[in-house]
C-alpha cells in the first residue's frame, strides 16, 4: 500500500512539474502612437475577416463654439483609432475614423459607451407610466431608435 501511495505521489509531482507553460510577452509603447493621454480603450480582439489582432481607442472631443458672450455646445465628436497587429503582436498600421456626433458613432457600431449600459434617471416619478423605459441594460441598437417620454417637473 505504501508503494502504491508513493508511486502515485511521484507521478502527481512529475506531472505538475511538466504542466508549466512557457509564456512570452511583448510590450508596445503607446506614447509612440500618441495614445498615452486622453484616449480610452473601447475594444480589443481578433478581426474575423483579416485575422489581425486589434486594439480600438476612442477620444471624445467637445464640439463647442465661442461667441462674444456665450459658448454654444453642439455635441460630442468622436475620434476612433484602431491599432492593428500581426499574429506575433508586431505593429502594422492605424486605421482612423472620425465621427461628427455620438449618434453617427453609435450607428456605425462603435461601442463608445461600452457593450451594455444602464439608463440613468434623475427621478423615477417623472416617468410617464414607464412607457418605453428599458427594464435592464441597453446597447447601441436602442439608442436613437426609441423615445423615452418624461414629464416636466
Amino acid at each position: 500500500m505504501k508503494r502504491i501511495l508513493l508511486n502515485a505521489l511521484l507521478l502527481l509531482a512529475g506531472s505538475t512539474a511538466f504542466a508549466q507553460l512557457q509564456v512570452s510577452t511583448k510590450s508596445f509603447d503607446l506614447e509612440s502612437q500618441n495614445k498615452h493621454k486622453g484616449w480610452k480603450i473601447i475594444d480589443a480582439g481578433i478581426d474575423e475577416q483579416t485575422q489581425k489582432t486589434f486594439i480600438k481607442f476612442s477620444q471624445a472631443v467637445c464640439d463647442a463654439s465661442n461667441g462674444i458672450n456665450s459658448i454654444t455646445f453642439k455635441g460630442v465628436k468622436w475620434n476612433i483609432d484602431q491599432l492593428n497587429f500581426d499574429n506575433d503582436f508586431n505593429y502594422i498600421n492605424t486605421e482612423n475614423k472620425n465621427y461628427s456626433n455620438t449618434e453617427e458613432a453609435l450607428k456605425n457600431g462603435e461601442i463608445v459607451f461600452g457593450k451594455k449600459y444602464n439608463v440613468l434617471m434623475n427621478n423615477i416619478t417623472n416617468m410617464v407610466g414607464g412607457i418605453a423605459m428599458p427594464t435592464g441594460p441597453i446597447d447601441n441598437s436602442f439608442m436613437f431608435q426609441n423615445i423615452i417620454t418624461v414629464r416636466p417637473v
